[in-house]
């Protein structure tokens, strides 16, 4: 009875360390949540409210983990490239808003829209049910 437990507890630990490559339906969940911290990004920066910039950076920052493997997998060196831009963009939005820096935040959230941007051009498509895939 102990036995099988174990293994699946081993073979849990074994998956998150060898961090295995997300699923389509993975990563359009994290594509969403980004959606998301983004529409917050843009209410915060209209409100001037640093804080709020930061923590929906940190989450955009948390959500793309793990998407760079997906494009490695996919073969996609482009994506992986945008992920690595996008990543970088986000964690210097988190840090100029944590330090106020009103100009170095308009800068970062021009570079991660500018990845964004590229990433989406470069691999997603839009279905004629409004829904959106990959190319």
């Amino acid at each position: 009875m102990k036995r099988p437990f174990l293994f699946a507890v081993l073979g849990a630990i074994l998956s998150l360390s060898l961090g295995l490559a997300l699923d389509e339906q993975e990563f359009t969940t994290k594509m969403k949540a980004i959606g998301d911290h983004m529409g917050g990004l843009k209410k915060a920066l209209a409100a001037k409210d640093m804080a709020a910039v930061s923590m929906h950076a940190k989450g955009v920052t948390d959500n793309l983990k793990g998407t760079g493997k997906f494009w490695k997998d996919k073969g996609a060196d482009d994506g992986v490239k945008f992920t690595k831009d996008a990543s970088k963009a986000s964690k210097d939005l988190a840090k100029a808003a944590d330090d106020s820096n009103a100009d170095e935040v308009k800068a970062s959230m021009s570079a991660m829209g500018a990845a964004c941007k590229g990433c989406h051009e470069a691999h997603r498509t839009k279905g004629p049910d409004g829904k959106y895939g990959f190319k």
